[in-house]
């Protein structure tokens, strides 16, 4: 794990990995970017599946009581065709529906420049989001590597 904060420390401000930071008692490692109005964030914890988190800077709608709402997000990256995929919305984010889910998206994100995500929030108005991914590849392989992911690597 000290190499993983070592190595952290020489990437790019944007990015962050924190480590051993308690979540539900668990070492906590997570990668994150941020956008123009959102951030992208990849976290894990020891005995618990990898989460895919989209952070919008303004809330998603619904009653933040309920636990989560599935809906459709799209995403681009660079030049390529829009992609469509089910996420769970709860009020402040939305979470990749299935580890397939997260390792689709994350597998494209880490040969990527650019991101463009778009969500739909409970009045049905959009929020869209443009992230720079330059750099990313190597945060999001020493965060895989923490978390002891292999397939996701390139």
């Amino acid at each position: 794990m000290m190499m993983v904060a070592a190595l952290a420390m020489m990437l790019d401000g944007a990015w962050t990995i924190d480590k051993d930071r308690a979540v539900f008692g668990p070492v906590y490692v997570t990668t994150s970017v941020r956008g123009d109005n959102a951030q992208i964030e990849f976290e894990c914890a020891i005995s618990m599946a990898p989460t895919l988190l989209y952070r919008p800077d303004s809330d998603l709608g619904g009653d933040g009581l309920r636990k989560y709402v599935l809906k459709e997000l799209t995403y681009r990256f660079d030049d390529g065709s829009p992609e469509r995929q089910s996420w769970r919305y709860r009020t402040d984010y939305a979470s990749a529906n299935s580890q397939a889910d997260a390792a689709a998206f994350v597998t494209q994100m880490i040969g990527a420049r650019t991101l463009v995500v778009r969500a739909v929030r409970d009045d049905n108005s959009y929020v869209e989001s443009v992230f720079d991914l330059t750099g990313s590849a190597e945060a999001f392989r020493t965060t895989f590597t923490a978390c002891g992911i292999q397939q996701w690597r390139r």
